[in-house]
């Protein structure tokens, strides 16, 4: 089910073909000025059949918008493809995530910038603070729910385009070399600089009051 709260969409599912119609409608809708969605994977199906089409995988990766993540319970099979395409992830204490034998190829791609190439053994269990430590987990939270949204809502909450040239300059740049990474990011700050919200940003702060960004 897809929802819209001013800037912020949340998408939510309790079984495969329910995400499949939702991110038909994401896709289909554009969402204008939407800037971040709220993907909730705490209320879900167990599900063990086949890895998501790659080409969902990808396009989830390569949305524009920022994806936050919820993750409770124990996530398994092919609801670890989704978890993984999320930018930020945020699981409860109790959360496990088991990886199955067979992964979208885009999935074990991202696990291993991750993980620089140390990837976890299918089939086993792994714990919230296991997955927290190694960076697969964004933050722990007792309700992830309200933690996830209350880092939608602050990501809402800046530029647009900062935020979406940020989130390409992280998921790029890690597959480059540092000082190539470096030079991407700077190229895509000067972008930035030719933007009314850049404007926007600096008169808001120098007159003391919270900025008002248009996505222009």
């Amino acid at each position: 089910m897809i929802t819209r709260d001013g800037h912020l969409v949340r998408w939510s599912a309790a079984s495969p073909p329910e995400w499949r119609a939702a991110a038909e409608a994401l896709d289909a809708q554009r969402w204008e000025r939407a800037r971040v969605v709220l993907l909730d994977l705490t209320d879900y199906q167990p599900w063990e059949g086949p890895p998501w089409p790659e080409r969902a995988i990808v396009w989830l990766q390569r949305f524009p918008l920022p994806l936050v993540a919820a993750l409770a319970g124990a996530v398994s099979g092919p609801w670890v493809d989704l978890a993984l395409a999320a930018d930020i992830r945020v699981g409860a204490p109790s959360l496990t995530v088991t990886l199955p034998g067979e992964l979208a190829l885009p999935t074990v791609e991202r696990l291993g910038l991750l993980t620089r190439g140390a990837l976890p053994e299918p089939g086993k269990a792994l714990s919230a603070r296991w997955l927290f430590e190694r960076g697969l987990l964004s933050s722990l939270a007792e309700d992830p729910q309200a933690e996830a949204e209350r880092i939608a809502r602050v990501i809402a909450s800046r530029g647009p385009y900062a935020v979406q040239l940020g989130k390409e300059a992280i998921w790029r740049g890690l597959g480059m070399p540092l000082e190539q990474a470096l030079r991407f990011e700077t190229d895509l700050t000067l972008l930035l600089q030719t933007t009314k919200d850049r404007a926007e940003g600096v008169r808001a702060f120098l007159e003391k009051r919270t900025p008002h960004f248009e996505g222009a």
